[in-house]
């Protein structure tokens, strides 16, 4: 099989983790965020990781900064997909939450785009959380069921690759 690359998006416990996990039953899988780097940055300057409103606020403005003036983005994920391929893992799996962030590594390396959509969690207090949903994605994961459901979904998505 050759190595495929998928961004993986939805709304803040929409079920993206759980729907990786999963698909790493059943397949040799790579699973990073740009948003790590951001994240240890802003955790190393302020002392803790909360998830609170403030702090996911805080991550978004500054994936912002880093991506408008230094595109760190692009740059982090082309580095973690030189990994990746050097790897004897099959897919990538990685997470990015704004659309335009999306639309820019899609464009550079036709990644395709995974959106777990889950009804029941729909918080969006930035502009990360708030747009998810403004972008047109390859595939819809539907996980407003059970877990079972949920990895029935990962079987078949693992089964079409």
């Amino acid at each position: 099989m050759m190595k495929k690359i998928f961004i993986v998006n939805g709304y803040p416990n929409s079920g993206k983790d759980e729907f990786k996990k999963l698909i790493s039953k059943y397949i040799a899988t790579y699973s990073t965020s740009i948003i790590n780097e951001t994240k240890t940055f802003v955790n190393d300057l302020y002392g803790t990781s909360a998830k609170d409103d403030e702090r996911r606020k805080l991550l978004s403005d500054t994936e912002n900064f880093l991506a408008e003036v230094y595109n760190i983005p692009h740059q982090l994920t082309s580095a973690k997909v030189d990994l990746f391929l050097q790897s004897d893992k099959e897919i990538m799996l990685i997470d990015v939450r704004k659309p335009h962030i999306i639309k820019d590594l899609v464009d550079t390396f036709g990644f395709k785009t995974i959106f777990v959509k889950n009804s029941r969690h729909h918080k969006a207090e930035n502009d990360a959380d708030m747009f998810v949903e403004n972008y047109t994605y390859d595939y819809i994961i539907d996980n407003n069921g059970t877990l079972e459901e949920l990895e029935k979904q990962a079987i078949e998505f693992v089964k079409n690759l």
